[in-house]
Protein backbone atom coordinates (compact mmCIF):
# COMPACT_ATOMS: atom_id res chain seq x y z
CA UNK A 1 0.00 0.00 0.00
CA UNK A 2 1.28 3.46 -0.73
CA UNK A 3 2.01 5.65 2.49
CA UNK A 4 -1.29 8.09 0.85
CA UNK A 5 -4.10 7.08 2.74
CA UNK A 6 -7.11 5.96 -0.08
CA UNK A 7 -9.81 9.09 0.36
CA UNK A 8 -12.75 7.59 -0.03
CA UNK A 9 -15.00 9.19 -2.77
CA UNK A 10 -18.81 9.92 -1.32
CA UNK A 11 -20.24 8.76 -5.21
CA UNK A 12 -23.68 10.05 -3.95
CA UNK A 13 -25.40 12.58 -6.06
CA UNK A 14 -25.68 15.90 -4.00
CA UNK A 15 -29.13 17.06 -2.67
CA UNK A 16 -30.09 20.20 -4.34
CA UNK A 17 -32.00 22.88 -2.59
CA UNK A 18 -35.35 23.34 -4.91
CA UNK A 19 -35.00 27.10 -6.57
CA UNK A 20 -38.52 27.07 -6.65
CA UNK A 21 -40.84 28.82 -4.25
CA UNK A 22 -43.87 27.75 -2.68
CA UNK A 23 -46.66 29.37 -4.50
CA UNK A 24 -48.97 30.66 -2.03
CA UNK A 25 -52.44 31.84 -3.20
CA UNK A 26 -53.13 35.66 -3.44
CA UNK A 27 -55.59 36.04 -0.63
CA UNK A 28 -58.30 39.86 -1.43
CA UNK A 29 -57.68 42.48 0.84
CA UNK A 30 -60.62 42.33 3.18
CA UNK A 31 -61.34 45.84 2.38
CA UNK A 32 -61.35 45.31 -1.17
CA UNK A 33 -64.10 42.73 -0.71
CA UNK A 34 -65.89 44.80 1.55
CA UNK A 35 -66.13 47.50 -1.30
CA UNK A 36 -67.19 44.59 -4.05
CA UNK A 37 -69.80 43.52 -1.69
CA UNK A 38 -71.11 47.38 -1.35
CA UNK A 39 -71.40 47.98 -5.08
CA UNK A 40 -73.26 45.10 -5.39
CA UNK A 41 -77.20 46.51 -6.24
CA UNK A 42 -79.23 45.45 -3.71
CA UNK A 43 -82.31 43.03 -4.31
CA UNK A 44 -85.22 45.10 -4.02
CA UNK A 45 -88.00 43.31 -1.84
CA UNK A 46 -91.41 43.07 -2.99
CA UNK A 47 -93.96 43.27 -0.04
CA UNK A 48 -96.81 40.80 -0.41
CA UNK A 49 -100.03 42.52 -2.17
CA UNK A 50 -102.65 42.80 0.85
CA UNK A 51 -106.23 41.37 -0.38
CA UNK A 52 -108.69 44.23 0.35
CA UNK A 53 -109.81 42.49 3.53
CA UNK A 54 -110.52 43.41 6.86
CA UNK A 55 -111.26 41.69 10.10
CA UNK A 56 -113.29 38.93 9.85
CA UNK A 57 -112.08 38.56 6.33
CA UNK A 58 -114.94 41.11 4.88
CA UNK A 59 -113.95 44.06 2.05
CA UNK A 60 -115.40 47.50 2.46
CA UNK A 61 -117.16 46.49 -0.91
CA UNK A 62 -118.40 43.00 0.71
CA UNK A 63 -120.10 45.08 3.14
CA UNK A 64 -121.54 47.05 0.78
CA UNK A 65 -123.25 44.72 -1.46
CA UNK A 66 -124.73 43.05 1.17
CA UNK A 67 -126.34 46.30 2.28
CA UNK A 68 -126.78 46.99 -1.51
CA UNK A 69 -129.34 43.64 -1.33
CA UNK A 70 -130.87 45.11 1.82
CA UNK A 71 -131.81 48.22 -0.14
CA UNK A 72 -132.80 46.26 -2.93
CA UNK A 73 -136.33 44.87 -1.29
CA UNK A 74 -137.25 48.37 0.86
CA UNK A 75 -135.04 46.79 4.19
CA UNK A 76 -133.34 50.16 4.53
CA UNK A 77 -133.13 50.42 8.50
CA UNK A 78 -131.78 46.51 7.85
CA UNK A 79 -129.16 48.10 5.56
CA UNK A 80 -128.40 51.30 8.06
CA UNK A 81 -127.90 48.87 10.88
CA UNK A 82 -125.76 46.59 8.88
CA UNK A 83 -123.48 48.79 7.54
CA UNK A 84 -123.16 50.40 11.19
CA UNK A 85 -122.38 47.10 12.79
CA UNK A 86 -119.13 46.67 10.56
CA UNK A 87 -117.73 50.33 10.92
CA UNK A 88 -115.46 48.23 14.42
CA UNK A 89 -113.87 46.87 11.07
CA UNK A 90 -112.62 49.92 9.24
CA UNK A 91 -110.64 53.04 9.84
CA UNK A 92 -110.07 56.38 8.13
CA UNK A 93 -111.36 57.10 5.00
CA UNK A 94 -113.18 53.31 4.66
CA UNK A 95 -115.12 54.43 8.17
CA UNK A 96 -115.99 57.31 7.17
CA UNK A 97 -117.82 56.37 3.68
CA UNK A 98 -120.08 53.76 5.69
CA UNK A 99 -121.19 56.01 8.21
CA UNK A 100 -122.27 58.28 5.59
CA UNK A 101 -123.95 54.85 2.97
CA UNK A 102 -125.21 54.01 6.62
CA UNK A 103 -127.20 57.75 7.84
CA UNK A 104 -127.90 57.28 3.57
CA UNK A 105 -129.96 54.31 4.28
CA UNK A 106 -131.50 55.21 7.72
CA UNK A 107 -132.70 58.68 6.22
CA UNK A 108 -134.57 56.95 2.84
CA UNK A 109 -136.24 54.85 4.96
CA UNK A 110 -137.76 57.08 7.64
CA UNK A 111 -138.78 59.61 4.81
CA UNK A 112 -139.82 56.94 2.18
CA UNK A 113 -142.42 55.05 4.67
CA UNK A 114 -143.70 58.82 6.36
CA UNK A 115 -143.80 60.01 2.51
CA UNK A 116 -145.38 56.61 1.23
CA UNK A 117 -147.81 55.97 4.46
CA UNK A 118 -151.25 56.89 3.38
CA UNK A 119 -152.43 58.28 6.63
CA UNK A 120 -150.02 60.98 5.99
CA UNK A 121 -151.02 64.50 5.42
CA UNK A 122 -150.74 65.88 1.79
CA UNK A 123 -147.84 68.84 2.87
CA UNK A 124 -146.36 66.23 4.83
CA UNK A 125 -145.62 63.56 2.43
CA UNK A 126 -144.81 66.18 -0.09
CA UNK A 127 -141.95 66.97 1.84
CA UNK A 128 -140.66 63.40 3.14
CA UNK A 129 -141.38 62.37 -0.59
CA UNK A 130 -139.12 65.13 -2.16
CA UNK A 131 -136.23 64.35 0.76
CA UNK A 132 -136.72 60.67 -0.08
CA UNK A 133 -136.05 61.57 -3.58
CA UNK A 134 -133.28 63.06 -2.99
CA UNK A 135 -131.62 59.98 -0.79
CA UNK A 136 -132.09 57.64 -3.01
CA UNK A 137 -130.43 59.19 -5.79
CA UNK A 138 -127.62 59.42 -3.39
CA UNK A 139 -128.36 55.60 -2.38
CA UNK A 140 -128.76 54.42 -5.85
CA UNK A 141 -131.67 55.41 -7.60
CA UNK A 142 -133.88 52.20 -7.69
CA UNK A 143 -137.00 53.88 -6.23
CA UNK A 144 -137.19 57.13 -8.00
CA UNK A 145 -139.76 56.22 -10.27
CA UNK A 146 -141.92 54.87 -7.29
CA UNK A 147 -141.22 58.06 -5.60
CA UNK A 148 -142.08 60.28 -8.69
CA UNK A 149 -144.83 58.66 -9.45
CA UNK A 150 -146.49 59.21 -6.17
CA UNK A 151 -145.44 62.96 -6.03
CA UNK A 152 -147.25 63.84 -9.17
CA UNK A 153 -150.09 63.32 -6.99
CA UNK A 154 -149.24 63.96 -3.53
CA UNK A 155 -147.30 67.37 -5.07
CA UNK A 156 -150.83 68.85 -6.58
CA UNK A 157 -152.88 68.26 -3.25
CA UNK A 158 -150.00 70.04 -1.54
CA UNK A 159 -150.11 72.86 -3.22
CA UNK A 160 -153.74 72.84 -2.50
CA UNK A 161 -152.97 73.36 1.19
CA UNK A 162 -149.99 75.68 1.21
CA UNK A 163 -151.99 77.66 -0.64
CA UNK A 164 -155.10 77.68 1.74
CA UNK A 165 -152.15 78.27 4.23
CA UNK A 166 -151.38 81.20 2.96
CA UNK A 167 -147.34 79.53 2.19
CA UNK A 168 -147.42 80.73 -1.15
CA UNK A 169 -144.22 80.16 -2.15
CA UNK A 170 -144.50 76.72 -1.16
CA UNK A 171 -147.99 76.46 -3.31
CA UNK A 172 -145.86 77.36 -6.34
CA UNK A 173 -143.01 74.97 -5.65
CA UNK A 174 -145.33 71.93 -5.67
CA UNK A 175 -147.45 73.17 -8.52
CA UNK A 176 -144.04 73.35 -10.35
CA UNK A 177 -143.03 69.67 -9.78
CA UNK A 178 -146.35 68.24 -9.66
CA UNK A 179 -146.47 69.77 -13.69
CA UNK A 180 -142.95 68.67 -14.23
CA UNK A 181 -143.31 64.98 -13.33
CA UNK A 182 -146.34 64.85 -16.33
CA UNK A 183 -149.22 66.17 -13.68
CA UNK A 184 -152.15 67.32 -15.82
CA UNK A 185 -154.20 67.80 -12.44
CA UNK A 186 -157.02 70.99 -12.93
CA UNK A 187 -155.65 71.57 -9.05
CA UNK A 188 -152.25 72.99 -10.21
CA UNK A 189 -154.17 75.39 -12.60
CA UNK A 190 -156.69 76.43 -9.63
CA UNK A 191 -153.60 77.16 -7.01
CA UNK A 192 -152.26 79.05 -10.04
CA UNK A 193 -155.09 81.08 -10.49
CA UNK A 194 -154.70 81.89 -6.67
CA UNK A 195 -151.42 82.92 -6.39
CA UNK A 196 -152.09 85.43 -9.60
CA UNK A 197 -154.79 87.17 -7.51
CA UNK A 198 -152.55 87.40 -4.55
CA UNK A 199 -150.13 88.92 -6.40
CA UNK A 200 -152.11 90.94 -7.90
CA UNK A 201 -153.47 92.34 -4.75
CA UNK A 202 -149.59 92.73 -3.50
CA UNK A 203 -149.08 94.54 -6.17
CA UNK A 204 -151.51 97.36 -6.14
CA UNK A 205 -150.47 97.22 -2.11
CA UNK A 206 -147.13 98.24 -3.07
CA UNK A 207 -147.94 100.84 -5.49
CA UNK A 208 -149.82 103.02 -2.90
CA UNK A 209 -147.09 102.21 -0.18
CA UNK A 210 -143.95 102.96 -2.24
CA UNK A 211 -144.52 106.69 -1.56
CA UNK A 212 -144.83 106.38 2.35
CA UNK A 213 -143.01 103.04 3.61
CA UNK A 214 -141.06 101.78 0.45
CA UNK A 215 -139.32 98.76 2.55
CA UNK A 216 -142.99 97.26 3.18
CA UNK A 217 -143.49 97.86 -0.52
CA UNK A 218 -140.18 96.16 -2.02
CA UNK A 219 -140.86 93.08 0.50
CA UNK A 220 -144.12 93.05 -1.23
CA UNK A 221 -142.77 93.35 -4.77
CA UNK A 222 -140.15 90.45 -4.11
CA UNK A 223 -143.19 88.34 -2.65
CA UNK A 224 -144.45 88.51 -6.20
CA UNK A 225 -141.65 87.39 -7.13
CA UNK A 226 -141.74 84.28 -5.55
CA UNK A 227 -145.25 83.04 -5.98
CA UNK A 228 -145.59 83.83 -9.78
CA UNK A 229 -143.30 82.31 -12.96
CA UNK A 230 -141.12 84.78 -15.02
CA UNK A 231 -143.11 84.75 -17.54
CA UNK A 232 -146.26 86.16 -15.67
CA UNK A 233 -146.99 90.00 -16.18
CA UNK A 234 -147.27 90.95 -12.89
CA UNK A 235 -143.60 89.68 -12.18
CA UNK A 236 -142.49 92.03 -14.89
CA UNK A 237 -144.50 94.72 -13.27
CA UNK A 238 -142.66 93.82 -9.86
CA UNK A 239 -139.50 94.31 -11.25
CA UNK A 240 -139.96 97.16 -12.75
CA UNK A 241 -141.38 98.93 -9.97
CA UNK A 242 -138.20 97.99 -7.64
CA UNK A 243 -136.33 99.09 -10.12
CA UNK A 244 -137.99 102.84 -9.75
CA UNK A 245 -139.69 102.11 -13.55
Amino acid sequence: MTALASTKVDKRTPTKKSDKKTDKKTTQPKNDVDHLESDRTPKAEVAPIKPDKKHGGRSIQDVKNDANGLYRTKRFSEAAALVTASLSSFSGGDSQELKSIAAIYSLLGKAYNVGMAPGTKPTDAYVALRKALGYDRDAGSAYVPEIEHALVTVAAKAALSFAAAKEYESALQAVRLAESLGSKSPTNQSVRAKLEDIASELYRAAQDEMSTDSDDAKKKLHQIQGIVDTKSPLYSKATKLLNGQ
